[in-house]
């Protein structure tokens, strides 16, 4: 751990060139896998949770790299939710950080999140997971996930975030993420506005489908209740809607990060007709019955899993540490309430959840 942990120093460095090494010194693991790069400001981890349920529910078994990890580096490596064990996560690092002192001379010190990234690809071509679904780190263009191709693309939102390095505007930050998009792909998308056109762009000069999820569009979620264990959601596909889908994750939002999952759940299923993909059995029950009744999964998405006393409930606007001004907003019981959660009662329900899991 103390070797990753050395490597933060290196600090933000964006480029493909060195995770591009890194993996070739591995044989290249990233090549095994088949699934979904998951990119977009707000929205990826509920998303990847979601999808990830729905696809455990119909026997597969799923890889993950969740991103931040809460207490430590193995959350960001998950088969089937749960983190690899301590002696396994040191035998998927050891050739990884080997590998990146081999390769410092010629393309420099790969960063904590390369070496990380590595390592997820590896473990989960390892483990042989049926389907990968993996969330970009920051942007996508020059982020080291973007090495991979899993065959499905999906960038959830255009939001401003991180601007000295994607840029000031909504264009050029979805330009940052539409990047993720590759030749031969199925896209995904909840982007609306200015953020929109550069994935609707790039989509159109490769030749790629584009699924688009929102008000309006073919895959659309709407609030019917909501509440502490989750919301209540009328969806509609392109084969009609489903109405009363409960999914177990805070927030009205959550609607729209439904939609979207159930759009990449789709394009998952269409891909299985296309290159190296094989059909994947997602029958209509499988996706509308209970699986998106979330059963917690992955350490991304313990907001919905803290205990009453854990947190606070307050009708007072609340300061937070999120990544973006809409991020961390749980506004449940219909937008009356915010939970207010400090690091310190956050870190100590992700150790409680631990031990629930290792039951």
């Amino acid at each position: 751990m103390a070797a990753i942990r050395r490597r933060g120093r290196f600090g933000v460095s964006l480029g493909l060139e060195r995770i591009e090494r890194l993996l070739a010194g591995l044989d290249h693991p990233e090549r095994q896998l088949r699934g979904a790069l998951v990119g977009g400001t707000n929205g990826k981890g509920s998303v990847v949770a979601l999808a990830g349920a729905v696809l455990h529910e119909a026997g597969l078994n799923v890889g993950s790299m969740p991103k931040p990890h809460l207490v430590t580096y193995r959350e960001r490596i998950m088969v089937d939710g749960r983190m690899l064990a301590p002696a396994d996560f040191g035998a998927t690092v050891e050739p990884v950080l080997a590998e990146a002192d081999r390769i410092v001379g010629d393309a420099g010190p790969p960063t904590e999140f390369e070496v990380l990234t590595a390592a997820g690809f590896l473990s989960l071509a390892r483990a042989r997971v049926d389907l990968a679904l993996v969330e970009v780190g920051l942007g996508g263009r020059l982020d080291a996930t973007n090495a991979a191709d899993l065959g499905v693309a999906t960038v959830t939102t255009v939001t401003h975030d991180h601007e000295r390095h994607l840029g000031h505007t909504l264009a050029a930050i979805g330009a940052e993420k539409a990047a993720i998009i590759k030749s031969g792909d199925l896209a995904v998308t909840g982007a609306r506005g200015q953020g929109l056109g550069p994935i609707a762009a790039r989509c159109v000069a490769l030749g790629v489908p584009l699924r688009r999820a929102g008000p309006g569009q073919a895959w659309e979620a709407r609030v019917v209740d909501s509440g502490w264990d989750g919301v209540v959601v009328d969806l509609r596909t392109p084969r009609g809607w489903v109405r009363d889908l409960r999914v177990g994750l805070l927030g009205s939002h959550q609607a729209m990060n439904a939609a979207v999952a159930v759009a990449l759940l789709d394009a998952l299923r269409d891909a299985g007709t296309l290159r190296r993909f094989v059909p994947l059995d997602l029958d209509e029950e499988t996706l509308f019955d209970k699986s998106l009744s979330l059963h917690i999964c992955g350490l991304q998405f313990l907001l919905s899993f803290l205990l009453p006393d854990r947190s606070e409930l307050t009708n007072q606007p609340t300061r937070t540490g999120a990544w973006t001004p809409l991020s961390l907003s749980l506004r449940g019981l219909k937008g009356v309430h915010e939970r207010r959660i400090t690091c310190s009662n956050l870190k100590r329900s992700v150790r409680n959840f631990h031990r629930f899991k290792s039951l």
